[in-house]
């Protein structure tokens, strides 16, 4: 295996980056029995993969679907760049200023403190019921980080999914939203609602994340259902 990873390696400093794709996408499907995996536990193809997402990624993508609970997905693939989405529209927030929550892959920010410059922030409820959730007032915890005490962006420190960790500006309320299984390579929800202040430091809208995997079981796509408060 390291013989075949170090002659990947060579190819990718000498050639084009559809044919460096294609081994690393053939590598993958052989050595993984699942897709629905985060990142592999060699460091040398782990580092190869994500270039090539890097390559791919852009700035992202923010959907959401309509109705009385709605339900966003955004594409944050990247390990290096941030996707921003703007929940007054449900969309992809291209201006850098007017965003309420970002991603990169399972990272999440909210537009304050170490994050940005607007009066955000995000607490948690506790609960597990997104139906329960109906107002800011239900809640009078006297614990930081629990509703209604918001709590703006600091630099954290989270594992990723192997031995190594990283530091990023984000959410410390939302910092453990999902579990993640060494064995597998598999990233759930907990199914914890949060609150979240918008970047007006004056709308709050609930959320609750639902998964982590596109439909074809890519990693990078946080996935939540939210509705205003």
């Amino acid at each position: 295996m390291q013989v075949f990873l170090r002659f990947i390696l060579v190819l990718n400093m000498t050639t084009s980056t559809v044919l460096r794709a294609a081994l690393l996408v053939a590598l993958v499907i052989t050595g993984t029995a699942s897709c629905r995996w985060d990142k592999p536990e060699n460091a040398l193809l782990r580092s190869l993969i994500e270039e090539q997402i890097d390559e791919a990624a852009g700035t992202g993508s923010c959907t959401t679907s309509a109705g009385g609970v709605l339900t966003t997905i955004a594409k944050a693939i990247s390990t290096k760049e941030w996707t921003h989405c703007n929940m007054d529209l449900g969309i992809l927030d291209t201006t850098g200023t007017s965003w309420d929550l970002r991603f990169r892959r399972y990272q999440v920010g909210t537009n304050s403190g170490a994050s940005g410059s607007a009066n955000g922030g995000a607490c948690s409820t506790g609960l597990t019921d997104l139906n329960a959730v109906t107002s800011l007032g239900q809640f009078s915890s006297a614990t930081a980080g629990e509703c209604p005490n918001f709590v703006a962006d600091t630099m954290q420190t989270s594992q990723d999914g192997e031995s190594s960790s990283s530091t990023f500006p984000g959410s410390s309320v939302m910092i453990d939203w999902y579990s993640y299984n060494g064995t597998t390579h598999v990233l759930e929800s907990k199914d914890i609602v949060y609150l979240i202040r918008q970047q007006n430091g004056t709308d709050i809208i609930a959320i609750q994340f639902t998964d982590y995997y596109s439909d074809a079981g890519t990693s990078g796509y946080p996935t939540f259902r939210w509705k205003r408060l």
